[in-house]
């Protein structure tokens, strides 16, 4: 009997035990689903972060015609509208790096001394790994440059193309030990060398930017884009290659901005990485010539400018506009170049910005 009791009493707990692990488990299920029910403790932080929108419900008429993609869907739009989304995120990203030293995303990496390198669209990918492009991929890219400039020169135009590197070219040496980066076939470099052949010009940035690296930061540790410093030494190249030219544009150099106080912050790649608090750095802060104060620039006598680029174009808009007149900016998308903005406003220069990782496949001549 006193057996028999023990038994009963053992089998008593253990059913305990498994229900009260049972209902934590539902309210860890139900909780969050309640709060994204409420649309409580959703501020859609991450999602800006990975830059996209919320995901929507599906159509039902996909339920009919594709039905592993429309519960596909589902599962996307279950995941985007929990609530506390982005507090669960967080958390776990935290616990990702802090106890197994890992990323939550595979779009970026973490590697020495807190720095961070964007890993999408093969831009972490070594040039050795790209070693299909050699002459004959760079002389297929450059075909529709060629055909732009041709339009742009009807046009009464000059066409620049602007070549970025990316971060990790510049910062190789704080790449993780299993990245090995070389130059060798770097495909900007075998871009700049065909284009002399084809009457294009090219700036590649990379050899500017390996001069510079010394006097300050040209990439924030935690963000994939440049500072002002790196966008500084595009616009000098830039002003640079067209006085060259015989263009009479006026250059402001670098001792001539303002600086402003230094800053704490952290970049989009810690956002995209849920790591924000834990990659937040100091970086100085400078005002272009042209918006600072008592500062009367002129340059209704300067030619125009059409910027077709990407992320990297808004730093260099700090200083074009003490350069040039009527500037106008064009998203190309990493694919396009647009025609009928330049016949529209038959701008006297044309840059093309592009970064590194955009030049894998050749561009199109469009009609937008």
């Amino acid at each position: 009997m006193a057996m028999t009791h023990q038994i009963r009493s053992k089998i008593t707990k253990n059913t305990l035990v498994h229900r009260i692990v049972s209902v934590g488990f539902l309210i860890l299920l139900l909780v969050p689903l309640g709060f994204g029910i409420l649309e409580f403790g959703s501020d859609d932080a991450s999602l800006a972060g990975e830059n996209r929108n919320k995901e929507v419900w599906p159509e039902s008429s996909l339920l009919k015609t594709d039905f592993t993609g429309y519960t596909a869907q589902v599962n996307r739009f279950m995941s985007d509208h929990i609530g506390l989304r982005d507090l669960l995120l967080n958390l776990h990203a935290k616990f990702q790096y802090r106890i197994l030293n890992k990323a939550i995303s595979d779009k970026a990496v973490i590697a020495k001394n807190g720095w961070l390198f964007y890993s999408e669209r093969d831009a972490l990918k070594n040039p050795t790994e790209l070693a299909s492009f050699g002459e004959e991929a760079a002389a297929a890219w450059l075909k529709p440059m060629l055909d732009y400039q041709h339009l742009i020169e009807r046009h009464g135009g000059k066409l620049v193309v602007v070549l970025v590197p990316e971060k990790h070219h510049v910062y190789s040496e704080y790449l993780p030990s299993s990245y090995q980066y070389t130059r060798d076939g770097h495909r900007a470099d075998v871009i700049e060398s065909l284009a002399k052949l084809s009457d294009i010009t090219v700036i590649n940035l990379l050899d500017p930017m390996l001069a510079e690296k010394g006097f300050g930061k040209l990439y924030l540790k935690s963000d994939s884009h440049w500072t002002q410093r790196g966008a500084y030494i595009a616009y000098r190249e830039l002003i640079s290659t067209l006085q060259q030219q015989n263009k009479n544009i006026p250059f402001n150099s670098w001792d001539k901005l303002e600086k402003m106080e230094p800053v704490r912050g952290s970049g989009d790649l810690a956002t995209l990485l849920n790591l924000n608090g834990e990659f937040e750095e100091e970086y100085e802060r400078y005002i272009p010539v042209h918006k600072q104060r008592g500062m009367n620039i002129d340059t209704a006598n300067q030619p125009s400018l059409l910027l077709v680029g990407d992320s990297f174009s808004a730093r260099l808009n700090d200083f074009l506009p003490s350069s040039f007149t009527g500037i106008y900016f064009v998203h190309h998308n990493f694919r396009s170049l647009p025609t009928d903005v330049v016949a529209k406003r038959k701008p006297d220069i044309v840059v093309v910005e592009i970064i590194d990782r955009a030049l894998g496949v050749p561009f199109e001549v469009s009609e937008r």
